[in-house]
């Protein structure tokens, strides 16, 4: 199999259709997440000596802290709860965005591969059609990875091959996942029929699918790494804020990060998505490559309609 003919093209149709980045955004909902940090500075508290003890008993009795302190339990409990409530709307909403974004960029990238164009409003039409199956193959395959991980966690806790034969699973699951989801809106295989047409499909194209998982997955790590890197390095003024005058500056210092992560967060959108319609591209592509290949006898006649 030709690699290097898969990711050329899957960037030239990328580079050229620039309204697909549109469903690449909307592709990454389900994906993109920000991370937390400051355990080094966490870790730096226990060996602090007296002048660094005194900054952190300033910062600590500061008028911000003094103002946190004095609003009341209840309106404490009724912020989580709103915030809880909050996020499980927004994950929703994300999830079928994202379930949009992806049936469209399969659809695309399949008539780009085969006639040489395509369009947003033909992709986005196909993704109307199509992403409510996408949305219930990631809540079966959700439910049922929840439930392997519950039943497992004991032993997991106990035994380290076992939590690494679980990342090969996650993986494994992830690939599938995928491929079913691209057989589904590319050839409108059905729902019940697509896990084991990709099944076989995977197992005669097992070492392709080796290659092109690695290449991918190291592309897409590689690029969301750079292109998150900016969004730490704005939080650095609030870290100087802590240490400033007491945590005096501390405000100021957060309104300065605020700032810069609202400048870079388009940014780092658009490239976002640029990526997701290249991975998600490149993948479709794939797919393409592997169903020309005939199958063993035995297999065609279960993967085939």
């Amino acid at each position: 199999m030709d690699y290097g003919e898969i990711l050329s093209k899957a960037w030239k149709i990328t580079w050229k259709h620039k309204g697909l980045w549109i469903l690449g955004i909307l592709a990454g909902c389900s994906t993109n997440g920000g991370g937390g940090g400051g355990g080094s500075s966490s870790r730096a508290q226990y060996n602090m000596d007296s002048g660094d003890f005194h900054q952190f008993y300033q910062f600590s009795h500061s008028p911000f802290f003094q103002w946190l302190s004095d609003i009341p339990e209840g309106v404490w409990l009724a912020i989580a709860i709103g915030f809880i409530l909050f996020i499980i709307t927004l994950s929703i909403l994300f999830w079928v965005l994202a379930s949009i974004g992806k049936s469209g960029l399969f659809a695309a990238f399949k008539q780009a591969d085969e006639t040489g164009s395509t369009t947003l409003k033909e992709a986005f039409s196909a993704a109307l059609r199509n992403f409510w199956k996408i949305l219930v193959i990631e809540i079966a395959i959700g439910l049922a990875t929840f439930l392997v991980i519950l039943v497992l966690l004991a032993p997991m806790i106990c035994c380290f091959p076992l939590i690494f034969l679980l990342i090969l699973g996650g993986i494994l699951i992830h690939v599938l996942t995928m491929l079913i989801e691209i057989a589904i809106v590319a050839d409108e295989k059905h729902l019940t029929e697509a896990p084991a047409y990709i099944w076989n499909l995977l197992k005669a194209n097992v070492g392709d699918t080796i290659v092109i998982a690695l290449l991918l997955g190291a592309i897409k790590l590689i690029l969301s790494l750079l292109i998150g890197l900016p969004a730490l390095l704005v939080f650095i003024p609030v870290i100087l804020g802590i240490f400033i005058e007491g945590g005096q500056m501390l405000l100021p210092s957060i309104g300065m990060s605020v700032l810069l992560l609202l400048f870079y967060m388009p940014v780092a959108i658009i490239l976002s998505g640029v990526l997701q319609t290249f991975h998600n591209g490149a993948w479709t592509l794939f797919y393409q490559r592997i169903k020309q290949k005939p199958l063993p006898e035995k297999k065609a006649e279960s993967a085939d309609e």
